[in-house]
């Protein structure tokens, strides 16, 4: 890894944030699962071309949403044997704490709806449109 994903990956523990992304400048949020990467790219999608990220869990949706932003390399406390083999499918530099079948849902009975949702998707456009709808149809 290098030294900015070093600098992500410390300041996501000493800051206790879920997600760090370096790219010039830095991205920080508390935010809980995917939504930080919705929200980049939906306000300001060009932030994630070659960055750095560090997050706490990435699935395969989180991961596929980082490949349709461009990002270049990741680090995660916890990753999924899912988002792994997206990352080395697009040529991702990934390093990582942990890794886990598939990422937990928040009540921890099954496998997280995101996850779920695009588990048999590859295209990162595809599933930035199919995530979308279902945090619409979630919020409701």
């Amino acid at each position: 890894m290098t030294d900015i994903s070093e600098k992500a990956k410390a300041l996501l523990h000493k800051e206790n944030y879920s997600i760090v992304i370096m790219n010039g400048d830095t991205y920080t949020s508390t935010k809980k699962g995917i939504a930080p990467l919705m929200d980049i790219l939906a306000d300001n999608p060009s932030f994630l071309k070659n960055a750095t990220v560090a997050d706490k869990v990435i699935g395969r949706a989180a991961a596929l949403l980082m490949i349709y932003g461009g990002v270049k390399e990741v680090y995660s406390d916890v990753i999924s044997t899912h988002a792994l083999d997206i990352f080395k499918a697009n040529n991702i530099l990934v390093e990582y704490g942990e890794c886990v079948p598939y990422i937990i849902n928040r009540t921890k009975d099954g496998m997280c709806p995101m996850e779920n949702a695009v588990l048999d998707v590859t295209e990162p456009q595809k599933a930035y449109e199919i995530l979308k709808n279902k945090l619409e149809m979630m919020r409701k």
